[in-house]
């Protein structure tokens, strides 16, 4: 393994270690981006993982049950399937993870209410996708970066994707805020926003 590859197979192992400590705690607020950070570090460094699990089922100190272990996670990083499946996941945690970043910051429960409007909107559009563009490319090729992809998934499942992002879209809309009372949001926003602008016109014509 070059010392290039030992490099990055460290620092992905060390993030992914991080990330699934942090990924633990369900109830902490950077949950999305956590796990989404989790998922970036394996997709970016996929082909030095898969070269140490080779490494590994060809070691000498490496016993029966790991070397099965090993060559079945070898195995799996060169599904076609599993490759679609992990890109699937990272696109749309990233949405996720940038609309929860979103969310933390200091804004108002209607524009709040309008992003999570948005993002159901991107969801439904990407049903009609053709989902992750390097994997589905990769899967073509036969090629992801390094590593070599099998023609046939074997028994692996694909997500639907149309499924999947109608369930993301459905759960997203089903956290709305009732109609009553986004629309009475609505009204409250208008009203601070004829306040605000009152209050810098008197402010300017005091300057004169």
């Amino acid at each position: 393994m070059s010392p290039k590859m030992q490099r990055e197979l460290g620092e992905c192992a060390k993030e992914v270690e991080s990330q699934l400590y942090r990924i633990g705690r369900i109830l902490d607020v950077r949950w999305f981006s956590s796990i989404c950070r989790s998922v970036k570090a394996l997709w970016q460094s996929y082909p030095a993982l898969f070269l140490h699990f080779s490494e590994k089922v060809q070691g000498d100190g490496t016993d029966a049950r790991e070397r099965a272990k090993f060559t079945g996670m070898a195995r799996k990083f060169q599904n076609p399937v599993f490759l679609k499946n992990l890109g699937l996941m990272y696109d749309a945690l990233e949405e996720l993870s940038d609309l929860s970043l979103a969310l933390q910051k200091d804004i108002s429960l209607a524009t709040a209410h309008r992003m999570i409007c948005r993002q159901i909107e991107v969801f439904v559009a990407r049903k009609e996708t053709a989902g992750n563009f390097y994997a589905c490319r990769a899967v073509e090729e036969g090629k992801f970066k390094t590593v070599e992809i099998n023609a046939s998934g074997g028994k692996e499942r694909e997500i639907c994707k149309t499924q999947f992002y109608q369930s993301l879209a459905d759960c997203m809309r089903a956290r709305l805020l009732p109609e009553s009372e986004s629309e009475l949001h609505n009204v409250v926003e208008v009203f601070v926003d004829i306040c605000f602008s009152s209050c810098a016109l008197l402010t300017i014509v005091l300057c004169l």
